[in-house]
């Protein structure tokens, strides 16, 4: 048996540029029996590639079974419309946000463990007792707001700027 052959074969076939007749002698090759060891497992190969050709080949009626165990499951399927769905999701929703405002309602303490403050005596009671006194806290409140927001409005405009050399770099 000529293995320098077999070898030549061997090396086109594994750089994918064997003809389908190269290949033909290659199997043919390799299928004979009493090979060196070395070429077993190239053999099995080509073996199980044999095999599996033969061995796997779809039916002429395999569609038709396809469709029809198909056709079979969707005449069982319950289809279950999407408004219903989100309706009973909404339902729930709903139910988890009724309870848990009346679970914290009847609580003593807010979420952080502070004493529950009521609305009334919230609004009913005043911290000023002189008008321009509560005037002037009010003013230096919103003038400490004002001051907080400009700074953060100076740092989009460094943004801005970046974002403007950015785009005149991607124009190039």
């Amino acid at each position: 048996m000529d293995y320098n052959e077999i070898n030549k074969l061997l090396e086109k076939y594994w750089n994918a540029e064997t003809s389908p007749a190269e290949e033909k002698k290659l199997r043919a090759l390799l299928s004979k029996p009493n090979l060196p060891p070395e070429y077993k497992e190239t053999a099995d190969m080509f073996r199980f590639f044999n095999s599996e050709k033969k061995g796997n080949a779809l039916g002429k009626d395999f569609d038709e079974k396809l469709l029809n165990k198909l056709s079979q499951d969707k005449a069982t399927t319950k289809v279950i419309p999407a408004w219903r769905r989100y309706s009973v999701a909404a339902s729930v929703a709903i139910l988890v946000t009724v309870g848990a405002a009346f679970y914290f309602q009847n609580q003593d303490f807010d979420l952080e463990g502070q004493p529950k403050m009521s609305m009334t005596n919230a609004y009913a009671e005043d911290t000023f007792d002189d008008p321009q006194e509560a005037f002037e806290h009010t003013k230096k409140t919103l003038l400490m707001l004002s001051a907080r927001l400009e700074k953060g409005s100076s740092q989009i405009s460094k943004i801005e700027k970046l974002n403007d050399a950015q785009s005149k770099i991607k124009e190039q």
